[in-house]
């Protein structure tokens, strides 16, 4: 049984948390605290396997509970948030210092719609369980000496190219905060475009794009459909549609059905990639659940662009990126630390028209 400890001012939160968490499931509640302070006391007197913590809370924040957690015995975190700007912008903060995933609340302070959240928690805490909690105690890379350089003589002329290279980058449990500490290594004048699809609810990806664009060097937007695709940007596909390019190069978002269990699905976005910028295409898998991206993977590599994945040992959670590897199909396999000097050594080359 995964043993948790429940972290919640609300009362009726708490028992609805619980019974969610014990009905049916491999989930065992060993302690509920209603403070973020008795969060961390119970931690470490119950070494509980995941702790759901609640963002907003009177007294010590979600942020500052965690960063405690994690400094003292670093556990595996879901947060439990209600969709507020604050709570956006909180949550993002808890991600980046190291929670696994978050799972939104319930719409109200006594809702009764618990049904919609269930099967998101219960399957993100499971999945936390076999999580390794990162302990981040610096934030997102700002400093220009952190940032991948272009040596002078791999300068491509951005100007001059056919058709410049796009990078597609898939994440999810654990990919909110490893993007705020690699994109942001990527330097100003990269030849090429960076699309970002996150398994994440769309009315938390605002947010994520304006922290992203806080401390890139590119700038970071939301894509929109039909907008031309221009090299020198990052665009993160919005929570509720697919993001593929055109054969004219142009960004079309699609509201069909999810593919894997996600839409946005990152084979989606790769597909299109292989299909309509197939040598110059560029497919990065970081860490998640399950195998999104892998059959994405397999039609990059088969359109011939370049592909790699995040290693096990920097990964929150290495299914997806497993998944890709299983293939055969992924060219580099890298820690996250190496993932923006990768990304940028395959631009110059797909840039370049040579092997990487």
């Amino acid at each position: 049984m995964i043993r948790v400890l429940i972290t919640e001012d609300s009362s009726f939160m708490r028992n609805s948390l619980r019974r969610m968490l014990e009905t049916g499931t491999a989930c065992t509640v060993c302690g509920m605290a209603r403070t973020g302070a008795e969060a961390v006391a119970l931690v470490a007197s119950l070494a509980p396997d995941v702790v759901t913590l609640d963002v907003e809370m009177p007294g010590m924040d979600g942020v500052e509970a965690l960063r405690r957690i994690m400094a003292a015995r670093p556990t595996p975190v879901v947060m439990v948030s209600a969709f507020t700007a604050a709570g956006a912008e909180l949550t993002l903060r808890c991600l980046e210092l190291g929670a696994v995933d978050f799972v939104q609340k319930p719409s109200g302070a006594v809702s009764l719609d618990m049904a919609r959240v269930q099967e998101e928690l219960v399957r993100k805490v499971v999945a936390a369980a076999r999580a390794r909690p990162r302990v981040l105690r610096d934030g997102p890379a700002q400093r220009a000496g952190d940032r991948v350089r272009l040596p002078d003589g791999l300068r491509p002329d951005a100007g001059g190219l056919a058709a410049f290279p796009v990078v597609g980058i898939g994440a999810s449990t654990g990919g909110p905060g490893t993007l705020q500490r690699l994109l942001p290594c990527l330097p100003s004048e990269l030849p090429a475009a960076v699309l970002v699809v996150q398994h994440m609810p769309a009315a938390f990806v605002p947010a994520f794009v304006r922290r992203l664009s806080e401390c890139c060097a590119l700038p970071v937007r939301l894509a929109e459909d039909r907008t031309p695709l221009a090299p020198g940007c990052i665009l993160v596909a919005p929570g509720d549609a697919h993001l593929l390019v055109s054969s004219t190069r142009r960004l079309l978002l699609d509201d069909g059905p999810p593919v894997n269990g996600f839409r946005p699905s990152i084979d989606v976005t790769f597909k299109s990639l292989a299909q309509h910028v197939r040598e110059r295409a560029v497919g990065t898998v970081l860490t998640g659940m399950a195998g999104d991206g892998a059959d994405g993977v397999r039609a990059i590599k088969a359109a011939g662009g370049a592909t790699l994945a995040q290693d096990e040992d920097s990964c929150v959670v290495f299914g997806m990126p497993g998944a890709a590897i299983a293939t055969g199909c992924v060219e580099r396999v890298a820690a996250a630390g190496a993932i923006p000097t990768e990304i940028v050594r395959m631009v110059l080359a797909a840039a370049r028209r040579v092997e990487c």
